[in-house]
């Protein structure tokens, strides 16, 4: 999720407690791959609390606990005149759409679990937090009122729902030094 701080306690050799917090700071991207402009703007930041063990007493670990925050984007078309968006089964004009919205999102709190050496000095982890992403897609304008629309819309973020949570799972990479 980018850089960040974090504090590990370990009250004895074998068990370790951790809190950290990161964040990448990006800027919003403009993408016009798709035909029209696609202006989005992610926010990577989230903390981590865990119970790791260390079964032989030193720096291997295994942890398990909670990740808050993480990956999520919110993104909006920018049309030109002439531009037609393809939703559903179907093809809709910019004429009729005042704007289009997609939030993207992998939930606020989830279940994590990591792998790796954890201590002082050279720190390095993987794992996984257990979510699936979510998208959701809001048009505005004469549009919005078509129910054949609504239909389609709700086809496209049943459709990418249904594709992401096949893959049930956001990897985590953790990477550091400990003082």
């Amino acid at each position: 999720m980018g850089f960040g701080l974090g504090l590990t306690v370990r009250p004895t050799d074998r068990v370790g407690l951790l809190a950290e917090y990161s964040y990448y700071p990006i800027a919003d991207i403009t993408d016009d791959d798709l035909g029209t402009t696609l202006r989005y703007d992610p926010d990577l930041q989230g903390g981590l609390l865990m119970v790791t063990l260390h079964p032989f007493g030193g720096k291997f670990g295994l942890g398990a606990g909670i990740q808050i925050g993480g990956a999520s984007a919110k993104g909006e078309l920018e049309f030109s005149p002439g531009d037609v968006l393809d939703i559903g089964d179907s093809e809709y004009t910019i004429d009729q759409i005042e704007s289009f919205t997609a939030d993207f999102k992998y939930g606020d709190m989830k279940p994590a679990f990591m792998v790796g050496w954890m201590g002082r000095g050279f720190n390095f982890s993987v794992g996984v937090a257990m979510a699936s992403p979510e998208l959701e897609l809001e048009a505005t304008g004469l549009i919005a009122q078509i129910p054949e629309f609504q239909a389609d819309l709700q086809a496209e973020e049943d459709a990418f729902n249904d594709d992401a949570g096949s893959i049930p799972v956001y990897p985590l990479l953790r990477l550091g030094w400990q003082f």
